[in-house]
C-alpha cells in the first residue's frame, strides 16, 4: 500500500485507495477524505507531479468501486455510517476533480459517478432520509446523509444542463427540495439544497416558472412530521417556495446569535437572495422584509441591492425614505453607504472585467434610479460625491469614469450626468474636463455643444 502522512497531497490517497483492499476500505476513505477536505483550505495549493495516468486509474478504481457499492446495495443493507462516509468521499472526489480543473476525469466521472443512475440513487438516499425526519430526536447520522446527497448532486451536475434537467424533471427534484427546507433546520443542509437549486435556476433558466410556483399544502401533511424553526408560526393551510425562502432569510436575520454559532447562516441568507435575483422577485418581496435585510448585517446589502434593480421606482423610493429606529433615512444609512464603499473597494483594489462589474454596478443602477426620480435625494447625492472637491469619494468615482470594465464606466457617468441635472455645462465643470466628460457626453451626442471640444 502507498505511504503517506497528513501532508501530501489527495492524489497520493486517491491512488492508494484505489490500490486497498475492499475489507481495509473504510479506515483509508476516512483519511482520504481529512487530506482531501484540508486539501480544500488551500486553493492555492496544486496535486504534486504523480504521473497523471496513475491518478487517472486510481479515480477510475475509486469511481467504480463506490459506484457498482451504491447500486448494488439498498440502505438497509449499509450502516448509516458506512453509505455516509461513501457519500462524503464522493463528494470529495467530485469537488477535488472540479476545483483542480482535472479534466482528464471528466470521461470518467460521467459514466461513473456523475451517471444516471447514481443521480438518481443520491436523489433517493435523500428522499428516504427527508422521510424519516419526524419531531422526535433524529439520528446523528441523518443531516450528514442530507447533505452529503445534496453535495453529490451539486458537483454531479456543474456545468451540465442535461444532467441538471434529469434531476428537475425526472427526479423532481424541486418538490424534494421544498420538503427539505419546510422540515430540516441543520444550516448545512439548507445552504447545500440552495447552492443546489441557484445552480439548476441558472443553468436551466427554462424552470424558473415551475420552480416559482411550486407549493406545499400543509393542511395534508403528518402531524408528527417534523418542522424547520422558521416554519412553527405559519398559519396558511399552503406556502409557496418563495414563501419558504422569505422565512428562512427573515429568520436568520432577526437572531444575530446565529451567526456566531455558524457563520453558513450568512451564506445561507446571501445564497437566497442570489435565487430571488435569478427570478427576478424583487417586485414580489414584502416592502418591510427587504428593510429588515438592508438593516441586518453589511454583508446581506449588496444582495439585497442586487434584487431591487427589477423594483419598481416608486417602491424604490417609499423603501428609500424608510427610517430605521433611530431616525436616520435608508437612502442615506444604506445606499449611500454602501455605494461610498462599493467604489473604494473597486479603485483600491484595481477590480478590472466582470469582478469590477458585479461590485459596482447594483449600486450604481439603484442609486441612479432614486436620483433620476427623487430631486431631494438627487440633491443629497450630489453634496456627498461631487461638492466636496477634495473628498475621497469624488477622486474614486472621477477614476470610475475612465475604468477599463465598460459597465463601471457607463454607470458611473449616468450617475453624475443625473446629479448634474443633464447639464453639459454643468457635467463637463464637475469631471474634471472635456477628457472625463467626453464618453457621456459622445453618448449623448453633445459633444459638438460643449466649447473647446
Amino acid at each position: 500500500m502507498t505511504s503517506f502522512n497528513g501532508e501530501e497531497y489527495p492524489c497520493e490517497m486517491l491512488i492508494a485507495l484505489g490500490n486497498e483492499e475492499k475489507d481495509e476500505r473504510n479506515h483509508l476513505v476516512d483519511k482520504c477524505n481529512s487530506a482531501v477536505e484540508a486539501f480544500f483550505c488551500m486553493p492555492s495549493n496544486q496535486p504534486n507531479n504523480n504521473d497523471t495516468n496513475e491518478i487517472i486509474s486510481a479515480v477510475s478504481k475509486v469511481s467504480r468501486n463506490f459506484q457498482s457499492s451504491l447500486l448494488a446495495q439498498q440502505e438497509e443493507d449499509l450502516s448509516l455510517e458506512t453509505l455516509s462516509r461513501t457519500l462524503r468521499c464522493i463528494k470529495n472526489l467530485l469537488r477535488w476533480c472540479l476545483q483542480t480543473g482535472f479534466s482528464c476525469a471528466e470521461d470518467i466521472l460521467a459514466e461513473t459517478l456523475q451517471s444516471l443512475p447514481l443521480l438518481a440513487r443520491y436523489n433517493e438516499i435523500l428522499l428516504r432520509t427527508v422521510d424519516q425526519m419526524t419531531s422526535t430526536p433524529e439520528v446523528l447520522e441523518i443531516p450528514s446523509l442530507q447533505r452529503f446527497s445534496t453535495l453529490c448532486l451539486l458537483y454531479s451536475t456543474f456545468d451540465s444542463k442535461e444532467r441538471c434537467q434529469y434531476v428537475i424533471t425526472e427526479l423532481s427534484y424541486f418538490t424534494t427540495s421544498v420538503r427539505v427546507l419546510f422540515k430540516s433546520n441543520y444550516t448545512a443542509v439548507v445552504l447545500g439544497t440552495l447552492r443546489l437549486l441557484h445552480s439548476f435556476l441558472v443553468q436551466v433558466p427554462d424552470c424558473k416558472k415551475d420552480f416559482s410556483e411550486l407549493r406545499i399544502e400543509l393542511s395534508l401533511r403528518n402531524p408528527s412530521e417534523s418542522q424547520a424553526d422558521w416554519m412553527k408560526d405559519n398559519e396558511h393551510d399552503a406556502v409557496t417556495i418563495l414563501q419558504i425562502l422569505s422565512r428562512i432569510a427573515k429568520w436568520h436575520a432577526q437572531n444575530d446569535h446565529l451567526y456566531k454559532e455558524d457563520p453558513r447562516v450568512g451564506e445561507s441568507v446571501t445564497e437566497i437572495l442570489r435565487i430571488f435575483y435569478v427570478l427576478k422577485a424583487g417586485p414580489q418581496l414584502d416592502q418591510d422584509f427587504i428593510k429588515d435585510l438592508l438593516l441586518a448585517k453589511d454583508e446581506f446589502q449588496l444582495a439585497t441591492i442586487l434584487i431591487l434593480m427589477d423594483v419598481e421606482s416608486s417602491v424604490l423610493l417609499s423603501l428609500a425614505n424608510t427610517k430605521d429606529s433611530e431616525g436616520n433615512r435608508l437612502f442615506g444609512r444604506v445606499f449611500l453607504f454602501a455605494l461610498e464603499r462599493q467604489v473604494s473597494l473597486v479603485v483600491e483594489q484595481t477590480m478590472i472585467g466582470p469582478m469590477a462589474a458585479s461590485a459596482l454596478t447594483p449600486i450604481l443602477v439603484v442609486t441612479h434610479n432614486l436620483c433620476k426620480n427623487s430631486q431631494e435625494l438627487r440633491k443629497e447625492t450630489k453634496e456627498k460625491i461631487l461638492l466636496s472637491e477634495t473628498s475621497q469619494v469624488r477622486k474614486n468615482c472621477l477614476k470610475c469614469l475612465t475604468w477599463t470594465e465598460s459597465h463601471v464606466k457607463r454607470c458611473m457617468g449616468e450617475l453624475l450626468w443625473t446629479l448634474c441635472e443633464e447639464s453639459a455645462q454643468e457635467y463637463k465643470r464637475q469631471v474634471g474636463g472635456i477628457g472625463n466628460a467626453w464618453p457621456m457626453l459622445a453618448a449623448r451626442g453633445l459633444v459638438e455643444n460643449v466649447p473647446g471640444s
